[in-house]
């Protein structure tokens, strides 16, 4: 749901058709590192503290993402 949104607010900001593809780019690189990094951490962590240790780190990333995303809301609000 967010790819489509980012996406189109990218492509409203952005004027040529040769940086929107640059900016596709790495967006798309930087999506996919992000789920790199979160699947091995998923894993390092299920494998030394079992299952129940891979979605505590599952958590702990989607509570750093709501705060992060509650302060850039905030400021872009006001």
């Amino acid at each position: 749901m967010v790819e489509p949104l980012a996406t189109g607010y990218l492509h409203h900001r952005i004027g040529s058709s040769s940086m929107r593809a640059t900016i596709d780019s790495f967006q798309s690189l930087a999506m996919n590192a992000v789920m790199v990094a979160t699947g091995l951490g998923f894993g390092y962590f299920s494998s030394l503290l079992a299952i129940f240790g891979g979605f505590c780190f599952l958590g702990v990333v989607c509570a750093i993402y709501a705060g992060w995303y509650l302060l850039v809301s905030r400021r872009i609000s006001d």
